[in-house]
């Protein structure tokens, strides 16, 4: 038995006995990428052949996704709801974003209030000094 060269991987190997002349890889995995490039050459060689081929398989695909009922159909429209009840629904709405706004401007307040006695916070325009330097 002979043996080749592969022309993707480049590996030696032993061709099936059936296939002695014309096999050119080693593996599926090969013939695959052997395949890809083959087709990416015939298709730089032949673009607007290729453009129109890869334009008739998309609308082909599209025309069988068009065809096959793999969605429901769409949904009626709601009812739109009263004015009456969506005036209550902003009402409640309204009502609980006020308290929760007291709430948080109470918070808000105590936080930032400042204590009797105390002065603002002192800012210096001076850098910290490095921890464990002692300049004193």
């Amino acid at each position: 038995m002979c043996r080749r060269r592969c022309a993707e991987c480049r590996r030696t190997f032993t061709p099936a006995a059936s296939a002695v002349a014309t096999q050119r890889v080693c593996s599926a995995a090969c013939r695959a990428a052997r395949d890809r490039a083959q087709a990416r050459g015939r298709r730089v060689r032949d673009l607007d052949g290729a453009r129109l081929d890869e334009r008739e398989r998309q609308g082909a695909c599209r025309k069988r996704l068009a065809a096959a009922d793999c969605h429901a159909p769409a949904s009626e429209a709601k009812e739109p709801r009263s004015r009456e009840e969506v005036r209550r629904f902003v009402d409640l709405v309204l009502a609980r974003s006020r308290a929760t706004l007291q709430r948080d401007l109470l918070w808000i307040c105590r936080r930032y209030a400042q204590f009797p006695g105390k002065g603002p916070s002192p800012v210096t325009l001076e850098p910290r000094l490095a921890s464990g330097t002692d300049d004193e």
